[in-house]
């Protein structure tokens, strides 16, 4: 290794050889991670980085030796140091690590098969959570798994199928946790062919970051209207299931007539929403939101208001939602 000085060219070499010895054992000599983790995945990183320091601790420096260089530049001589180190690893050892490595991967890629099959099933039965988790469980344990992993006699010939089966899974679970069902009751809403100002800029903000709101039939509508009034129960949100959306958002929005200046009619749009779990119906969000409309005619300042408090609550669901999806 290339060096400015002995020490630091040593010190080089042997971390350059120590990498060597786990890249040969199919193995991490360090292991980082950026960002948030959970304990699951704090507890695999921690036993990779363990594990391969005390594989190093074998490994024995046999010998060793350099080359010093000087080069002039004007008033300065410059020294440099090309420093190489032969390490041994004992034999047994390595095959017992690498044997045993083998047996680990096996492990790992069964318990991903496992993880992988309940995924499967609260995919079925949309719960996206559920099956988004245990995805994402599967795919941490394969992510390490070296060489080419055989299931055996189970349907999915390898690992390598087996990861792409459950990435693909996990998108299915993730697609649905960014469909939203909205049931808002508002001003406009089942009137007519009267476009929802309200629905229509949250579904149009959403769409901008790869969500979508949906908006149920009329009939399913009206049935939930009355519920949005009060508590909304699981019995209530669990008949939308077969809509695919992981995600109902409800309660109501309110047009407030405030004044009328210069033949402008001012309206003040409010509301609370509520963010539900469609599969148990628990809550993950409840806000209020607000909008201001003006115009000459007092319908149009009524849509205007209606659509500025709809890109308000647009905005705050995106900002939750991905925050949410990052921890």
């Amino acid at each position: 290794m290339k060096a400015e000085s002995l020490e630091s060219g040593e010190s080089a070499a042997r971390q350059n050889a120590y990498s060597q010895v786990a890249e040969y054992l199919y193995t991490e000599l360090k292991s980082e991670y950026v960002g948030e983790i959970t304990d699951f995945e704090q507890s695999h990183k921690d036993s990779i980085q363990a594990r391969s320091s005390a594989m190093v601790k074998k490994a024995e420096v046999m010998d060793s030796y350099y080359k010093k260089m000087r080069r002039v530049e004007g008033d300065h001589v410059l020294e440099r140091y090309d420093v190489y180190v032969l390490v041994r690893y004992p034999k047994k050892e390595a095959e017992a690590e690498r044997l045993r490595q083998e047996q680990e991967a096996y492990q790992n890629v069964m318990s991903a098969l496992a993880l992988y099959q309940k995924a499967k099933a609260f995919l079925i039965n949309g719960e996206y959570f559920e099956a988004r988790r245990f995805s994402r469980d599967a795919l941490l344990l394969l992510e390490h798994v070296k060489g080419n992993v055989s299931l055996g006699e189970s349907e999915i010939a390898n690992h390598h199928e087996l990861s792409v089966l459950v990435k693909t899974l996990e998108e299915d679970a993730l697609r649905s946790l960014h469909r939203i069902i909205i049931f808002v009751q508002e001003p406009s809403a089942g009137r007519g062919n009267n476009a929802s100002g309200f629905s229509l800029q949250l579904i149009s903000v959403l769409s901008k970051h790869g969500f979508s709101g949906l908006e149920p039939s009329l009939s399913r509508r009206a049935e939930m209207v009355v519920s949005t009034t009060s508590e909304v129960s699981i019995k209530d949100v669990s008949g939308i299931r077969e809509l695919g959306a992981g995600l109902a958002l409800v309660g109501r929005v309110s047009s407030i007539y405030r004044s009328t200046v210069m033949g402008q009619h001012l309206i003040d749009a409010e509301g609370a929403l509520r963010l539900l779990r469609v599969d148990s119906g628990d809550t993950l969000l409840t806000f209020s939101i607000n909008g201001r409309g003006q115009d000459r005619e007092k319908s149009q300042a009524v849509r205007r208001a209606l659509e500025e408090a709809g890109r308000e609550a647009g905005e705050y669901l995106v900002k939750e939602l991905l925050a949410a999806e990052r921890r």
